[in-house]
C-alpha cells in the first residue's frame, strides 16, 4: 500500500532500486577498462587447460591421465600467478 506524505506518494524501496542500478554502471566501466588486459593475459592458458582436460577425458590408460593431471596442475599454478600479478598491479 502506498503512503501519501506531504503531498508526495512514497514508493517502497525506490531509493534502493536506484542505488543498485547506479552501482551496475560503474561495474561495467571497470570491466571495460580492466577486462581486455585480463582476457589477453589468460586466454592462451585457458585454451590450453581446455585442451588438456579434453585429452584427459578421452585418455585410455592411467599413466596418460596422470601426466595430463600434472600438466593441468602446472598450468593452473601459472594461471594463478598471472592473475595475482595482474590484480596486484591494478591495486597499486
Amino acid at each position: 500500500m502506498l503512503k501519501i506524505t506531504m503531498g508526495y506518494i512514497l514508493y517502497p524501496n525506490l531509493e534502493t532500486k536506484f542505488i543498485t542500478a547506479n552501482t551496475l554502471i560503474s561495474i561495467r566501466e571497470k570491466k571495460d577498462s580492466y577486462g581486455s588486459l585480463f582476457d589477453i593475459a589468460i586466454s592462451e592458458i585457458r585454451e590450453a587447460l581446455i585442451e588438456i582436460r579434453k585429452s584427459h577425458f578421452y585418455a585410455k590408460n592411467p599413466y596418460q591421465k596422470k601426466q595430463l593431471r600434472e600438466q593441468d596442475e602446472a598450468l593452473r599454478e601459472v594461471l594463478a600467478q598471472k592473475v595475482r600479478r595482474i590484480w596486484t598491479s591494478l591495486l597499486r
